[in-house]
């Protein structure tokens, strides 16, 4: 007798990382998945800092699967496609297959590539703006970067996007590359902006939000005329659990379309 069909599986994979933070952060939002997803399977494992190798986490987990998943969905919970992504993960998931080949994999991309997060980056811009009682009069979209030359122009075409919807000036730094957030900041300086915001393209904190976060106090107190603050990281928030739900389900395509244009009120004076 065959048995019934059954949802995709799906596997959530962080980087890992030694901050806990991060690491509660992560297993809030594998849990929070498992419960908007009921009846699908969602387990969470991590590339680097584990006790075992992603392939041999994905094992355990599939020893506990009901016999009738027969797919399963792997999305790295990253923030752009590197060697991570590229390389790393599909490793993994060919081990895991020949021992597993009555099971189909399929990896979704990276969950930063997500249109989503235009909407997620938004409502951190509303929210700094509501916390701090002020409206930047710019912006610095910030992300650690990487050797992949796609990301910086996909990060590009996010600020412009940010820049039409909050009608002020977004600008993209990065922490590996050219340019810096000082170089950014003194570019808005220069522009006339007074009060300046700036968004962490990481979906969690830990040790790069940290001094992310004592750049701009030290950066604030070099110029002594400017209102300098960083915004919440990209982690929780609902619209990645709608991901997951999306690519879970196998829409996974990202379509190479512009975002659409959404309305906000930030930035408007």
């Amino acid at each position: 007798m065959k048995p019934h069909w059954s949802p995709p599986a799906i596997v959530l994979v962080s980087h890992g990382s030694r901050d806990r933070r991060a690491r509660e952060a992560f297993a809030q939002f594998t849990h929070n998945c498992q419960n908007a997803l009921t009846p699908q399977v969602v387990v969470g494992t991590q590339l680097e800092l584990a006790e075992a190798s992603l392939a041999a986490q994905m094992v355990q987990a599939i020893a506990r699967w009901p016999l009738a998943i027969q797919t399963a969905v792997v999305i790295p919970v990253m923030m752009a496609a590197g060697v991570h992504v590229r390389e790393d993960i599909p490793a993994a998931v060919d081990r895991v297959q020949q021992q597993y080949p009555q099971i189909s994999f399929d990896i979704a991309p990276p969950l930063g590539q997500a249109p989503q997060q235009f909407e997620v980056l938004a409502d951190r811009m509303a929210a700094l703006s509501a916390a701090r009682g002020w409206t930047a009069e710019g912006w610095v979209l910030w992300g650690h970067g990487s050797r992949i030359l796609s990301f910086a122009h996909q990060f590009n075409r996010l600020g412009q996007q940010l820049a039409m919807a909050a009608n002020c000036p977004v600008v993209t730094a990065y922490g590996m590359q050219a340019p810096a957030l000082e170089a950014q900041i003194e570019a808005l300086y220069e522009a006339g902006c007074r009060r300046i915001g700036i968004l962490p393209g990481l979906l969690f904190s830990g040790a790069l939000s940290d001094r992310l976060v004592a750049a701009a106090e030290q950066l604030e107190r070099q110029y002594g005329d400017v209102a300098i603050a960083v915004a919440d990281v990209l982690m929780p928030h609902p619209r990645w659990i709608e991901v997951v739900g999306q690519w879970g389900a196998g829409e996974s395509a990202i379509s190479p379309e512009p975002l659409p244009a959404i309305e906000l009120t930030v930035g408007l004076v």
